[in-house]
Order: structure tokens, then C-alpha cells, then sequence
């Protein structure tokens, strides 16, 4: 999305990615030129230190892409900015420290990230925050015949309530407090039913634990959807139980999509579901407050409307496209000297 933004402006921007990836079938898909970088270190070093001096800036957007760039760095001598979209683990800190001393900048895409960096005594001018942008949800999305087939697709009648979630199954988004919450929910409200998107290691846990708390029927988990924030529409209300998030893309989508979003004040989630005002937040793995606030929007529609209203509107101010690659080309010249 980036790419295709900063091709607008005249700047010549090529993914380096791995032949035959999703990423590289995407770029492809958008005419944005694509460079082939192999999936193991030991070709990737090589391949990247022969291409990086062709360019004037290497920006690295994954923890694998930063090493890799990092690596090369006295090879090529070719500027790096790294752009930090997710919590930092406590493990390995000297090795991230001596990988972030390399760049020329760092961009957070949250206020909660700028500040686990501040640990790593990077000088502050290099530390930028740039939130993510989402683009406009689209139009057929939110058609009531697309609603419709979603629902029917998964096996939930029209007349049911459909809370979503999409995240991978891992420890950090912390799925089992929103089985809890609800469970708590349950009695009150028959009709509900929680969608949770997504795969990953901790699928057969959840899987048990939605068996031992009787909730069969009530939480499907249908795995990996492409293209899932296309689901947002369907739901009645978005739901994450997340302990950590660098901003929460997801719930920006969500946003953009019109849907209520009830939230754990993990990381950099506080930042977009601001309580009362765009959404409603609930302590970390505190399920009976995550019910609570999942109730609170579930028996007052009106409110729940009030709050997705004003998080559209907060997605059209603050998280555009147009912001985003401003700041993006503002950062570039600077690193670039120009």
C-alpha cells in the first residue's frame, strides 16, 4: 500500500521479497516492481549487499528484513529506516539494540512503541511515530447482501447477534479471555454468537477450553480467511482480548468499517479505542470487565452507533492514506538528505 502510494509522488519504490510470495503476487497485482530476495539468510546476505548501493534508501518493515539489512550494513553503507508495527519481547534485547543503533531512523507506528524503544537509548531524533493508515472499506463490502452471505457462509442466522474477531491464535492476543467473557454473556444473551478469524499454535487450546466452558455452538473458529476485514461488516460488534498490539490494525479496519469495537488496553490499543468517545476499553485479561463492556454496547444500540460514528470519523482525520505517505516522504528526503 505504501509502495503504490509513493509511486504517485514520482518516487521509485521496489519490494524485496521472496520469488512466488503472497507479497510478491500482491505487489505484481498493484504494478509495483518487486526485487527477489531468497527465503534463507545465507542467500539473502549476499543477495541483498550486491542490490542495496542501487538504491538510496533500504526501509525495512519486518523484524526479518531489519537483521537482514542490518547484516549488510557495512556492505552497502546505503541508509536503513525501520518501521516497528508490533510489541518487542523482553528476550534478545542486545541484539535488537544493536540492530536499531543501525538505522538512520525508526518509524513507530504507535506512542506505546516509541516508548519500549526508548529502552534501547536510541537518540530521540531518530525515533519518528507514523500511524498506520487503512484504505476505504470496499463499497460491496457493506452491501446487506454481502452481510448476508458472510453470515449465511458460517451458519448464523439473520436474526442472531455476531460479535467478530481476527487475529492470529497466539499467546499475545490472548483469545481464552474473550471465550470467558463470553461465557459470562451467554445466559443473558441466547442469541449470540463469536467468530474469531484466524489460525495459529494455540488453535487446540482454545479448542478444548471452548468445549470445557460449553460453548460449542456459541464461538466458531473457522481458521485462516483471506481478505477477513471484509468480514467487519457482518459483525454487530468488534471484539479483542489483545495483552499487547503496536496499534491494532485490525480495530482501525474495524473502524473504518462502521462497527463498535470493545477492547483490552493492551500496548498501543488505548491509542485508537479511546473510552467513552470511539470505543470501550476493559483492563488486560480482566474477562468479567470485557463482558461488562461488550454488554454495555450489546443493550444500548444507540450508544454503540454513537461510538462507531465517531471512530469513522477519526479514521478519516487522523489515519488517511494521504497523512501517512506525507509523513513517510517528509522522513524519506530528511534521511536522504534532499
Amino acid at each position: 500500500m505504501l509502495a503504490a502510494g509513493l509511486r504517485d509522488t514520482g518516487a521509485v519504490s521496489v519490494v524485496g521479497c521472496p520469488a512466488g510470495s503472497p507479497l510478491e503476487q500482491h505487489a505484481r497485482a498493484e504494478s509495483v516492481e518487486t526485487l527477489a530476495i531468497p527465503v534463507h539468510f545465507l542467500g539473502a546476505v549476499p543477495a541483498l549487499a550486491k542490490v542495496a548501493r542501487d538504491f538510496d534508501l533500504i526501509h525495512c518493515h519486518s523484524a526479518r528484513g531489519h537483521r537482514l539489512a542490518a547484516l549488510t550494513a557495512n556492505l552497502h553503507h546505503t541508509p536503513l529506516l525501520v518501521t516497528q508495527r508490533v510489541a518487542l519481547p523482553s528476550r534478545m534485547a542486545w541484539l535488537r539494540k544493536c540492530s536499531f543503533r543501525r538505522a538512520a531512523g525508526v518509524v513507530c507506528v504507535s506512542r506505546f512503541l516509541a516508548g519500549q524503544l526508548a529502552g534501547l537509548e536510541l537518540p530521540p531524533e531518530r525515533v519518528t511515530v507514523v500511524p498506520s493508515a487503512v484504505p476505504p472499506p470496499d463499497a460491496d463490502s457493506l452491501t446487506p447482501e454481502h452481510r448476508a452471505s458472510v453470515r449465511a457462509r458460517l451458519g448464523v442466522a439473520p436474526e442472531m447477534t455476531l460479535v467478530g474477531n481476527i487475529a492470529e491464535l497466539v499467546r499475545a492476543q490472548d483469545h481464552a479471555t474473550l471465550l470467558r467473557a463470553t461465557r459470562r454473556l451467554a445466559d443473558r444473551h441466547p442469541a449470540l454468537r463469536l467468530v474469531i478469524f484466524g489460525n495459529g499454535p494455540l488453535r487446540g487450546k482454545l479448542l478444548s477450553l471452548r468445549r470445557k466452558l460449553g460453548l460449542q455452538e456459541r464461538v466458531l473458529l473457522p481458521g485462516h480467511e483471506p481478505q477477513a476485514e471484509r468480514c467487519l461488516p457482518a459483525f454487530e460488534l468488534y471484539a479483542t482480548s489483545a495483552r499487547s498490539e503496536g496499534l491494532g490494525g485490525t480495530v482501525l479496519e474495524a473502524f473504518a468499517a462502521g462497527v463498535p469495537v470493545v477492547a483490552t488496553a493492551g500496548g498501543g490499543l488505548p491509542e485508537l479505542v479511546r473510552p467513552g468517545q470511539t470505543g470501550l476499553l476493559a483492563p488486560v485479561g480482566d474477562a468479567p470487565a470485557l463482558s461488562e463492556a461488550l454488554q454495555c454496547l450489546l443493550a444500548n444500540p444507540p450508544l454503540a452507533h454513537e461510538l462507531s460514528t465517531r471512530a469513522r470519523k477519526l479514521v478519516h482525520t487522523e489515519f488517511t492514506m494521504a497523512r501517512m505517505l506525507q509523513q513517510y516522504q517528509t522522513l524519506y528526503e530528511k534521511l536522504m538528505g534532499r
